[in-house]
This record gives structure tokens, C-alpha cells and sequence, in this order.
């Protein structure tokens, strides 16, 4: 049986859309050591999380500076 690897900082992902889903998978794999690209077409809400809020209530602004 083969371990999981472990992530590093060269490891990427995407994630598509930044809703109610797709934020906190993002956020998650910040934490976890991966380069993030996440895509939004909703302009209110790349505003909103490009000023560093967020509109998903477990995310909070503190959370938001730390991945940022």
C-alpha cells in the first residue's frame, strides 16, 4: 500500500466558483499547504472576498487575512 504524499507549497489547485462549497474547499486547501486559484463569475462576491470578507458565515475575516 502507498502513502499519501505529502502536500508542499508547489502543489496547485483550482477551484470553481467561491459559493457556500466552493470557498471553504479553497480555504481548506490553503491551510493545507496548496496554491489555490479560485474562479468566481459573480462580481458582488469577488468585491466582497477581493476587500477580504467573506460571504460564507463560517469565514471570517481573520480567516480571510491569514490565506490571503
Amino acid at each position: 500500500m502507498t502513502q499519501p504524499s505529502q502536500s508542499t507549497a508547489s502543489d496547485r489547485c483550482v477551484v470553481i466558483g467561491q459559493g457556500y462549497v466552493g470557498l471553504p474547499v479553497a480555504v481548506r486547501a490553503v491551510l493545507g499547504g496548496y496554491d489555490v486559484l479560485g474562479f468566481e463569475v459573480d462580481d458582488a462576491k469577488v468585491a466582497l472576498l477581493n476587500s477580504g470578507d467573506s460571504h460564507v458565515e463560517d469565514i471570517t475575516p481573520a480567516m480571510m487575512a491569514e490565506i490571503i
